[in-house]
């Protein structure tokens, strides 16, 4: 089992310093972006990429890995929630799985609009096959499909976390 851990990653400007000072963020700067690192939890983590894409005006990713399995990805714009990505099988529709009569559908036009908001509408189509690619299909951990998604998206490659390295 992996480690899990949370990150909001936005465009670095201006902007960004008045909105990080005193809520002792862990911050690295990569490509033009900061990469924010939080504590796992899917409520703090949502609530933290609202709060920081409110006050910076900007679209800001969210993730959440969750011990390798499980690949929680919010888009915040604004401090409204525009998009949600859930790697469970059960939210990727497994066909073969017994539960299958309970599963939702995942993606769609989802990764079209994704892709728009983050200004690479072109690559909508690859994205696509990332998010509802199951597990073996090019990767073996949901930290190796967070690596790909940002690479689609022109976002940093994942980094190591206080919780992987501990």
């Amino acid at each position: 089992m992996g480690a899990s851990y949370a990150t909001l990653t936005l465009r670095d400007n201006e902007r960004l310093e008045p909105c990080l000072n005193d809520r002792g963020f862990s911050v690295q700067r990569r490509q033009g972006f900061a990469v924010v690192e939080v504590e796992p939890g899917e409520e703090h983590v949502q609530r933290q990429a609202r709060g920081l894409s409110s006050c910076t005006g900007q679209p800001v990713v969210a993730v959440l890995n969750q011990d390798d399995e499980r690949l929680l990805l919010w888009v915040y714009v604004s401090g409204s929630q525009r998009h949600f990505y859930d790697s469970n099988p059960m939210h990727l529709a497994c066909r073969v799985c017994s539960y299958a009569e309970f599963s939702e559908g995942a993606v769609g036009r989802e990764a079209g609009e994704m892709a728009g908001l983050l200004g690479v509408p072109e690559k909508a189509k690859a994205l696509r096959s990332w998010l509802g690619r199951r597990r073996g299909l090019g990767f073996i951990s949901e930290r190796q499909r967070h690596a790909a998604i940002a690479g689609l998206l022109g976002l940093p490659e994942p980094f190591p976390t206080r919780a992987a390295a501990g």
